[in-house]
């Protein structure tokens, strides 16, 4: 069994593959494809990500995970000045 550690770092990759963990939201992970810079297969970057999500829950027996996808225009503010940068 992998540990949560490893799983993080491999979810840690996706930054790598163009998608952006946004944030958490209490025990929601919400991540964007597409941003900053556009890129054509952002429903399909997103929707790979999920598939390995479901894949590494797996290893943890009794855990479950709950996945939507929603595609479409952003309307977003930036808080700070580190995001993108």
């Amino acid at each position: 069994m992998r540990s949560v550690g490893k799983q993080k770092a491999s979810l840690a990759k996706m930054r790598i593959a163009g998608l952006e963990k946004i944030k958490t939201i209490g025990d929601a992970y919400m991540v964007a494809a597409g941003i900053p810079e556009a890129r054509p297969d952002h429903a399909v970057a997103a929707a790979e990500l999920a598939l390995q999500m479901q894949t590494a829950i797996k290893d943890f027996p009794g855990l479950e995970i709950r996945i939507g996808i929603n595609s479409g225009a952003v309307v977003a503010g930036v808080i700070g000045k580190k995001r993108f940068i």
